[in-house]
């Protein structure tokens, strides 16, 4: 890669649009970037392992390859590329383009039609990382003499990659932080790394931890006391790395001595990077200097995937309501019918139906009906357990699974649900009611009988005069088969 001057770098640009190549171009130009275009997957390639830039822009249909996740593939499988920043440019904003662009090993995505300003501040990131991970480089060769240096780079290189390919995998967020904390420890030597997450109240909570023994790992989700854990107090006070050697009698256990630094993602303080030591000379000079630099490097990884487990879950939820969609549900009953056959378990399910919900359309329009829809989902929200995924299947409809739950005590549950949406009128439309049809997998005996039988079930209540509870029998009333 070239060595750009604090305000410029290169950029390849792969696209086969001619005008929206032309566009790229200029603004980044315009900028302050050396920018290359090409229109195919070969010639970027060609031109990658020519004179490789400081970061790619490609679009996400390329001709020569199915789309821009294969050339992902491609150039983290070579070393030379393998730290490469590339930032895909999608067609649109759907999740599924998204989430594929990095689960193939992009770093970043800008959707057309994009804003100027947002392209060039997409790309500035990419270049702080490519600039950070030289000036630590350039460091670590002033203060280090000959095969040590190289060796340290080589080290905290092939963890960012390690990072990096966790990160491809569509990994959890959770699996992240705690290879970023077992790589941490790995680096600095110490006996203990951890990943802490600020919260919006002020707390902190550890989301990553390795330790050699793995008495941190039980801390996992854990909040932290920020008068015990000073380092991170330090970080979240000052936006500094910061480190701590003398613990006392607060009630620190073995700590000798922790650094920690602080991770950003989209600007504002995340959380922190951290170390711990349990040795008595604890961690040499400089260790949280280091740390920092390391942990400018990971954040990109870190946001990238907090942001897809974000995407994932979008995907996954009912824009109006914020409840499971159709195919979470989907998805959750496949695993816990499994999971009931396995254990011997039972699972029961409630679907519910507003009823008359046309006529509230009709009467009051659209928004007002979805409006109903939302409060009736706070209201299901209220009376379900943690554990009892609820999902909107579509329109009017809803369903309610039940885990270790037989069809009785199913019954009761439900009837709770209709007495609480019965209870108080509905904001602009008055008294709303639903009816709802329950059954459990001993009757049902997989997943698609579930949904049969309780789908009758709910068609019995509505036949029997709608706000009303029906369990399936033998012979729903009004059953259509």
């Amino acid at each position: 890669m070239s060595s750009p001057d604090a305000s410029t770098g290169r950029v390849l640009v792969a696209d086969p649009g001619q005008l929206a190549a032309a566009v790229v171009h200029r603004v980044l130009r315009e900028a302050g970037y050396d920018v290359t275009v090409v229109g195919d997957a070969g010639a970027a390639l060609q031109a990658l392992r020519a004179e490789p830039p400081d970061v790619l822009l490609t679009a996400w249909r390329l001709p020569g390859i199915a789309d821009a996740g294969g050339l992902c593939r491609l150039i983290r499988a070579e070393p030379a590329l393998a730290a490469l920043p590339v930032i895909v440019l999608t067609a649109n904003r759907e999740t599924e383009t998204v989430v594929a662009a990095l689960e193939a090993g992009a770093d970043d995505h800008v959707a057309k039609p994009f804003v100027p300003q947002e392209l060039v501040a997409r790309v500035n990131a990419a270049m702080r990382v490519v600039r950070l991970e030289r000036e630590r480089a350039a460091a670590l060769m002033e203060l280090r003499a000959g095969e040590s240096a190289y060796r340290v780079i080589a080290m905290e290189q092939a963890s960012l990659r390690r990072v990096a390919a966790t990160v491809a995998s569509a990994r959890t967020p959770e699996e992240v932080f705690s290879l970023v904390a077992r790589e941490v420890a790995a680096l600095l030597g110490c006996e203990g790394g951890g990943v802490a997450r600020f919260e919006p109240d002020g707390t902190a909570t550890l989301v990553g931890a390795h330790s050699s023994d793995a008495s941190f790992v039980s801390w996992v989700g854990m909040p932290l006391n920020l008068k015990e854990h000073w380092v991170t107090a330090d970080v979240l006070r000052t936006g500094a790395p910061a480190r701590v050697d003398d613990y006392g009698d607060h009630g620190a256990g073995v700590r000798r001595s922790s650094v920690a630094a602080p991770v950003r993602v989209a600007g504002r303080l995340w959380g922190t990077v951290g170390a711990v030591s349990t040795r008595p000379e604890g961690l040499p000079a400089g260790t949280e200097t280091r740390l920092g630099s390391f942990a400018e490097l990971v954040s990109l990884a870190i946001a990238n995937a907090q942001t897809r487990h974000e995407i994932a879950e979008m995907a996954l939820r009912d824009p109006l309501t914020g409840l499971h969609n159709r195919r979470a549900f989907e998805e959750q009953l496949a695993r816990r019918v499994a999971h009931a056959h396995r254990h011997d378990a039972n699972l029961a399910m409630v679907i519910i139906d507003i009823d008359h919900f046309k006529r509230v359309n009709d009467t009051h329009g659209h928004q007002v009906g979805d409006m109903v829809l939302i409060e009736l989902a706070h209201r299901l929200a209220r009376v379900c357990r943690e554990e009892e995924p609820v999902a909107r299947l579509g329109g009017e409809e809803f369903v309610w699974l039940l885990p270790d739950t037989d069809a009785a005590t199913a019954l009761h549950a439900a009837e709770r649900a209709r007495a609480a949406v019965a209870a108080e009128p509905f904001p602009e439309v008055g008294e709303v009611t639903i009816s709802a049809g329950v059954t459990d997998l001993r009757c049902g005996a997989d997943a698609l009988g579930l949904y049969r039988l309780a789908d009758l079930a709910l068609y019995a209540a509505k036949a029997e005069g709608r706000n009303r509870v029906e369990v399936w029998r033998e012979a729903p009333a009004g059953d259509p088969a």
